[in-house]
């Protein structure tokens, strides 16, 4: 995983947070709260990548646009914002999940899996 972290005036760039040597170069310049901080955000920013794809899948953008403008019936428009709705919640759950994460370790090991 390399990220890319901003602390105070300085932003320190393409650091592997699998690479023992990268991580502890990184942890000479910025608190591990904030590495930790900025790994979530690197899981959560993957895990709406793969929702979006979800979604895609689902629900392509035409779709969305014509269930929008009331051209398909009511079954297939609510169908659509239901799969929708689906995915959002369980980004909303993971999401959690990952914010709950307590550790460097916690958050480098979890598997962002969608659906």
């Amino acid at each position: 995983m390399i990220i890319t972290i901003t602390y105070g005036e300085k932003t320190y760039c393409s650091y592997n947070l699998t690479d023992p040597e990268s991580l502890a170069r990184l942890l000479e310049e910025v608190p591990i709260e904030e590495v930790i901080i900025a790994a979530q955000q690197f899981k959560i920013g993957e895990l709406k990548k793969r929702a979006s794809q979800a979604i895609y899948a689902a629900a392509p953008a035409y779709k969305q646009v014509n269930a929008a403008l009331g051209i398909y019936d009511t079954t297939t428009s609510e169908a659509i914002t239901a799969a929708i709705q689906a995915v959002r919640s369980q980004v909303d759950e993971k999401e959690l999940e990952v914010i709950s994460l307590d550790s460097l370790e916690e958050v480098l090991a979890y598997e962002v899996t969608f659906p």
